[in-house]
């Protein structure tokens, strides 16, 4: 319907009848199985609501804050640098090889990489 979301990609999602002040593209899943990949228009951005999280020993970020101190660390080596996986990037530049959402699990799993994790928001 709207030669953007053709050029865009989004043969396949939701067709939007109009184009609004404000227009974003919601992804989906790397693996395909989940809902996204399409455009959405709205007269406004939908206003944000910070949220302050706290970094636990649980690898966890929580709502509040923990009661026990605690400290995580990591060895970085220039030799080994922790590889750039999916993302806003250029595809085939440097060591980059595509772009977009990325399964970070073996990255994530690197001892020089330190992820903490929510429940929803």
């Amino acid at each position: 319907e709207l030669m953007s979301e053709q050029w865009g990609g989004n043969l396949t999602g939701p067709t939007r009848s109009r184009i609004g002040r404000v227009n974003y593209f919601v992804m989906g899943g790397y693996a395909g199985g989940t809902t996204g990949n399409y455009w959405v228009s709205a007269d406004d951005f939908p206003a944000p609501t910070p949220k302050t999280l706290y970094m636990h020993g649980s690898k966890a970020l929580k709502d509040a804050a923990p009661t026990v101190a605690n400290t995580e660390g990591y060895t970085y080596d220039p030799a080994d640098p922790t590889p750039m996986v999916g993302g806003n990037n250029l595809p085939d530049v440097g060591k980059i090889k595509d772009c977009g959402t990325a399964d970070q699990a073996d990255r994530d799993g690197r001892s020089d990489v330190l992820v903490y994790e929510t429940g929803a928001l």
